[in-house]
């Protein structure tokens, strides 16, 4: 059975591009396998590359037969990955930093700078595990979870070295919220596990009891909010959570976060310019949204992988 090897540096937002693409290109959890790179620093990772086959693939736990395919995200996994180019397809998900030549593929977001070459592919956003027509099956289900009328799906992040999102922040959309309740929408929040505790309590504080945000019990409601959504309002401190958001076709609204957006304003200015999202000003209002994907790298990597494999 053909496999397929992740490496990453175990932090879940880079597993999710790997795995988003290994999934999208047609492997199934029974087919894939995982490895944790240690976080090391750029000179320990480094030595991968010179490191002698036996022992680099004892550390992996790598027998034959080799994997047909290996997809690397972050520093410390791309060094390791590199030097396994000589028995399997190697991907790099996001820019490694050094040699593309050490990679049969290295796949960018626009937002990265990096010209299209031979080995390169740019895509508009970020590989992710939405799967559209997943989503769509469960919408039914989802909406009668929330409680119907035009429900506006709200994905709340957290600070990062980019965006600051603290009380004050927070009680500024939180007021925003307030704001889409009183004009009829269905507000249903959720947040992501860098978002500090003090900032919802803000949050929820300022939005009132009209706006819906999960209180972090159970399951995180992420999906059923993806399905439900007429509408879907995101803050603009994670590049995976708009290209998973503008995947499906529906109006996607960013909540600008204060900050030195850096490469990120690059990625959010280019999303707004092809359609892909709109920035908030208090509003939501139905609009023909371009979808995003990332069906170029998916491309490919299916041609890299069959022109080694014949």
């Amino acid at each position: 059975m053909k496999r397929v090897l992740i490496l990453t540096d175990g932090k879940q937002g880079l597993r999710n591009q790997a795995l988003g693409l290994a999934e999208a290109v047609g492997f199934t959890a029974d087919t894939i396998d995982e490895r944790v790179v240690e976080r090391s620093g750029w000179l320990r990772a480094l030595v991968s590359l010179v490191r002698p086959d036996k022992k680099l693939f004892e550390e992996l736990k790598l027998t034959l037969p080799w994997p047909e395919l290996i997809i690397a995200a972050g520093h410390a996994a791309f060094p390791v990955a590199a030097r396994l180019q000589r028995v399997s397809t190697v991907v790099a998900v996001q820019n490694p930093g050094f040699g593309y030549d050490r990679f049969d593929l290295v796949v960018v977001g626009v937002h990265d700078g990096v010209a299209p070459r031979s080995n390169v592919v740019v895509i508009d956003g970020a590989c992710h595990r939405v799967v559209p027509d997943k989503i769509a099956l469960l919408r039914d289900a989802a909406r009668a979870r929330f409680g119907g009328g035009k429900i506006a799906s709200v994905l709340i992040g957290g600070p990062n070295k980019r965006f600051r999102f603290d009380e004050s922040v927070a009680r500024d959309l939180g007021a925003q919220l307030r704001g889409l309740a009183e004009a009829g929408w269905n507000v249903r929040a959720t947040a992501s596990r860098r978002t500090p505790i003090a900032t919802l309590r803000a949050l929820q504080d300022a939005a009132g009891p009209d706006v819906w945000l999960w209180d972090g019990t159970g399951e995180n409601p992420y999906f059923d909010l993806l399905a439900a959504a007429d509408a879907l309002l995101v803050t603009s401190d994670s590049i995976s959570m708009v290209s998973e958001a503008a995947s499906l076709g529906r109006p996607v609204y960013l909540a600008r976060l204060p900050g030195n957006p850096g490469k990120y304003g690059a990625f959010l200015d280019h999303v707004v310019a092809r359609g892909s999202a709109r920035w908030f000003d208090g509003t939501l209002d139905d609009y023909a949204q371009v979808k995003l994907d990332f069906a170029p790298a998916i491309w490919a990597v299916q041609a890299k992988v069959k022109k080694r494999t014949g």
